[in-house]
């Protein structure tokens, strides 16, 4: 009986969740984020899902800088619509491919409030979050 009530107090805590996603598959970990609360509990619940449908976020890490979060506000409804999580690339990236034309650049990967969806905004930000050359529109929108 000893022996089943310790599995069960076990069993609860591996189950507990401090509503940070932990994507332990992903070489780009969550950074050291500051802002509003509700920003970063937006960032640090759907990191997982940033980093499931970005590969090329981690694929490139290396060639990436956390560069802050952005909270989009809409100005009419004075709610918020997105949280960007930027990224510098550097000047001259090593892994990310020259067609990319991403050198320099900083990208934004706009994730909803309720974590439901993605919208970036450069064609060159998407071919690094799809770790592929992307060319379909500059307004990036799906499903996260």
């Amino acid at each position: 009986m000893k022996y089943i009530l310790s599995f069960a107090l076990l069993g609860m805590l591996l189950g507990c969740s401090d509503g940070v996603d932990h994507y332990s598959d992903s070489s780009l970990q969550v950074p050291n984020l500051s802002g509003k609360p509700k920003t970063i509990q937006v960032v640090k619940s759907n990191w997982g899902k940033l980093m499931a449908h970005c590969p090329g976020l981690s694929q490139y890490h290396s060639d990436l800088t956390f560069a802050g979060l952005n909270d989009m506000v809409d100005p009419v409804m004075e709610k918020m619509s997105r949280v960007e999580v930027l990224f510098k690339i550097t000047d001259n990236p090593e892994k990310i491919p020259n067609n990319f034309r991403a050198w320099g650049h900083t990208c934004g990967y706009g994730i909803s409030p309720d974590g439901t969806s993605i919208r970036i905004q450069k064609r060159t930000c998407v071919s690094v979050c799809l770790g592929g050359e992307y060319k379909g529109s500059t307004d990036y929108v799906s499903n996260l």
